[in-house]
């Protein structure tokens, strides 16, 4: 866990300055998990039209067992993204 310690000249700025710390975790947690509800949906989408799970492509697209048209480049990118936005929501939780 990661501790801020605030200083301030009095009890009304160090308040402040707290609460605008405290306001500008929860914007950035919600801004993850939109960012993850968009990501998960574009992955539905992928999933949808070439019948397999994200993880199952994303093993043979690492393997070298698919090309490298558009739509998997950007299939792999959307993976890997919403694994990123996960690990930083689950390892945040409180945002």
């Amino acid at each position: 866990m990661t501790r801020i310690t605030v200083n301030a000249a009095n009890d009304y700025k160090k308040n402040t300055t707290v609460k605008l710390l405290q306001g500008a975790i929860k914007r950035e947690g919600k801004i993850l998990k939109a960012g993850l509800e968009k990501t998960a949906r574009n992955l539905k989408d992928f999933e949808k039209k070439y019948s397999m799970t994200s993880r199952k492509f994303f093993q043979l697209y690492q393997n070298g067992e698919l090309d490298d048209r558009n739509d998997f480049v950007d299939w792999s990118g959307e993976y890997q993204l919403y694994q990123s936005l996960k690990e930083q929501i689950t390892r945040n939780p409180k945002s």
